[in-house]
């Protein structure tokens, strides 16, 4: 079998890339920079963004192509790769390809504070970068409809893991470590994450399996935050938080602090920390038979123990 793979050098790309090479297949990988070829790993160079671009190669012989490609920070760049990018690789795969992924996002769903999300939900997506990559759904959903060929959609939540690019989660366990992290508002918040060993799991579950074809799947992992609090402590031998202050003084404090650089605490970090919603997999766990490869508490205490050797590189 041969796949290709855009974002290939990227963070959910590479676990992808590696487990299709574990089970003996020619993994195509398209990158901006130029890279060696490794064993079966076939590495070609191409913007996206360039409606001139060849990709011929990078499409030669592909049964499955997963579009991973995305800009998670510069938002400048997000409609060219999300959306004229998805729309240039789309042109030149029809005909060629037997099936489509289309990695994408649970921020298609908007912003939610509370209660269940899943397949059936109504998209809000708010901002651009959600916007954009809903927009590329849509891009993919109506032109494999027209043009016969079968795709999937799979939207994760927050992707997690030791090299992880995001360093929320990093910053998160450093005040903790400092004593200087409290829960915020009653017991019961949820966050919500999927391991990246998981997602690439269930990427290629999408990419293969007959009954993924024409569907979307969410696939994620919630976790009470004062779980995940209590993971990070054990990791890093330190006594349980036990702080907790009521959500509207600490939406207070945080507004009057909010032009003092660095203040840890805005709008959107209580939001997330005070928030109630899940995301469900159940369709892809009852669909396509997936079964998670690594715990989420595994994952969170890898996090935490790699982030302990960064602060103590002699450890």
């Amino acid at each position: 079998m041969k796949v290709a793979i855009t974002g290939g050098t990227g963070f959910a790309g590479r676990y992808l890339a590696r487990l299709h090479q574990e089970a003996g297949d020619g993994v195509h990988i398209l990158s901006r920079k130029k890279v060696r070829d490794s064993g079966t790993l076939r590495f070609f160079q191409a913007d996206l963004t360039d409606s001139n671009a060849d990709l011929d190669g990078f499409l030669a012989g592909v049964e499955v192509l997963y579009h991973c490609a995305a800009e998670l920070k510069d938002e400048r760049l997000m409609e060219d790769l999300h959306v004229r990018g998805t729309q240039n690789l789309l042109r030149s795969a029809r005909g060629r390809v037997r099936r489509w992924v289309q990695l994408s996002s649970v921020g298609v769903y908007g912003q939610r504070r509370e209660g269940a999300v899943n397949e059936k939900s109504d998209c809000h997506p708010v901002g651009i970068y959600e916007n954009t990559k809903y927009d590329a759904e849509k891009l993919v959903a109506s032109f494999c409809r027209k043009n016969d060929m079968p795709f999937c959609i799979l939207r994760p939540s927050i992707v997690i893991g030791t090299d992880m690019p995001s360093p929320i989660i990093r910053a998160w366990i450093h005040y903790i470590r400092k004593g200087l992290y409290f829960f915020v508002g009653p017991c019961g918040t949820v966050r919500n994450y999927i391991p990246v060993e998981n997602l690439a799991r269930a990427l290629r579950l999408c990419g293969t399996h007959p009954n993924a074809k024409g569907e979307t799947f969410i696939i994620s992992e919630p976790i009470l935050i004062e779980r995940a609090v209590d993971v990070f402590c054990e990791a890093l031998s330190i006594r349980p938080v036990r702080w907790r202050l009521p959500e509207f003084p600490v939406r207070l404090l945080a507004s009057a602090a909010q032009h003092i650089p660095g203040f840890p605490l805005g709008t959107a970090r209580i939001d997330a920390l005070t928030c109630r919603m899940t995301y469900e997999s159940k369709k892809i766990h009852e669909l396509l038979g997936y079964a998670p490869v690594k715990s989420l508490e595994t994952s969170l205490r890898e996090i935490a123990a790699s982030s302990l050797l960064r602060s103590n590189p002699k450890l």
